[in-house]
């Protein structure tokens, strides 16, 4: 129903993208890649997903401590896998297992693994999908090789104005 070629994207040189680290001031650092797994991020793959915006990074991350919030935007156009393209019924399936205690990440980690297999990765540098806890996307991406200049980094997010 779906092929690689055809949910590739490109999020264009100057889009923004904002993360919260969940870490004290004195451990953060910008450099900081995650191999944690997660949603459509397989374990031990390093990245670090990022929201379109902060109330979207608030709703996936739910802090439990102050955070800090980081603010970026792509230096290039960067190709993605744009989940949002899938059919219907794999966007309601992975949906419908965002609560489960475990095996919630299992549907959107077989896609990207099908994604690989086929060799559809040629070029693309991360995924975009829908998040599950409110409206946006979120992005996963390596910000060791995607090319991002942090603009702001704080203990709150940056008053927009």
């Amino acid at each position: 129903m779906a092929s690689g070629n055809s949910l590739l994207d490109t999020l264009p040189s100057g889009s923004g993208i904002c993360r919260i680290v969940e870490v004290a001031p004195q451990k953060y650092s910008t450099g900081y890649v995650s191999i944690g797994g997660g949603s459509f991020k397989l374990p031990n793959e390093s990245g670090n997903w990022y929201g379109t915006d902060f109330v979207v990074a608030v709703a996936e991350t739910q802090p439990k401590t102050t955070p800090i919030y980081e603010c970026s935007v792509l230096k290039q156009n960067t190709p993605v896998w744009n989940m949002h393209k899938l059919p219907a019924p794999f966007l309601t399936a992975i949906y419908n297992d965002r609560d489960l205690v475990s095996g919630k990440f299992e549907k959107s980690q077989f896609i990207i693994k099908c994604l690989q297999t086929a060799e559809a990765t040629s070029g693309v540098s991360g995924v975009y999908f829908p998040s599950r806890k409110t409206d946006g996307g979120v992005i996963v991406l390596n910000p060791q090789a995607v090319g991002i200049n942090i603009v702001y980094t704080g203990q709150s997010p940056p008053i927009v104005g």
